[in-house]
């Protein structure tokens, strides 16, 4: 009888298994990376923290009720220039998409300067659109986003590159005939000053920027601002008083701005 063992199958089956266990350990970090968030009974989404980073919520009536959201790493994104994502960017998925803007908080990963910061959905790299953001108090960035596809908040080390990568980026991807578009006018819609909180005087509007400013239905103590930017650059903001908020316009652009002391 012969004391020998032939270990060579030995050795493929224990290397097979190995892999196999890291194939399936794999697989397993990927999908802990993925979030689902269940849509109200009214349609709306309560204020729903997700474990990659993001706070989604939505007004009645946004989604049809019963539907869901699926949530995980994004795609990559083409050229970002001197842009850094403040937090991992996610994919946004849903049976439908919303019928009205569902409201995206992020949580930086750092310290984020939302002046020189911006929100972008892609679907593909050649495929962007722009959102402006606000800082809310709790340290978080946050957009109104309109529909789902990829998402992340950019941040640039000045207004200079955040300029560059608009005009070099996003403007030529989008735009065929860049003299044509920014030639015509934008028109911003016409103000109307309805407040009985604060006196706006009118102020601050020019050639380049309007503000106008409203109470928020059903409260006493807040409004609502809104931004009608006609420049063909990206200019910053920063609201001081009893309410404070700060950020930047994008370009020939509308953004609200709700501010409560």
């Amino acid at each position: 009888m012969s004391g020998r063992v032939d270990l060579s199958r030995w050795n493929v089956l224990i290397i097979g298994v190995v892999f196999l266990a890291l194939l399936s350990a794999s697989c397993t970090s990927s999908r802990d990376t993925s979030d689902t968030v269940t849509v109200d009974a009214d349609g709306g989404l309560s204020a729903t923290p997700t474990q990659l980073g993001y706070t989604l919520s939505a007004e009645p009536n946004t989604f049809p009720s019963g539907s869901g959201l699926r949530i995980k790493p994004a795609a990559p994104l083409g050229s970002t220039g001197e842009g850094e994502f403040v937090a991992p960017p996610v994919s946004i998925e849903s049976d439908e998409q919303p019928f009205k803007p569902v409201t995206v908080d992020v949580t930086p990963t750092a310290e984020a300067d939302a002046s020189r910061t911006l929100a972008v959905l892609w679907s593909s790299g050649s495929d962007l659109e722009i959102l402006p953001i606000e800082a809310i108090p709790n340290g978080q960035l946050r957009a109104l986003v309109p529909h789902f596809t990829n998402v992340g908040f950019l941040q640039f080390p000045s207004l200079a590159a955040l300029d560059a990568w608009i005009s070099g980026t996003v403007v030529d991807g989008l735009v065929n005939n860049i003299k044509d578009f920014f030639a015509a006018p934008y028109e911003c819609p016409t103000p109307t000053f309805e407040s009985n909180i604060v006196d706006s005087m009118g102020y601050p509007n020019s050639v380049s920027v309007q503000v106008d400013v409203n109470d928020k239905p059903g409260s006493s103590d807040t409004v609502e601002l809104d931004f009608c930017s006609r420049s063909n650059f990206a200019l910053s903001y920063d609201a001081t008083g009893a309410g404070t908020g700060s950020g930047f316009l994008l370009p020939r652009s509308k953004f609200p701005l709700v501010l409560q002391p």
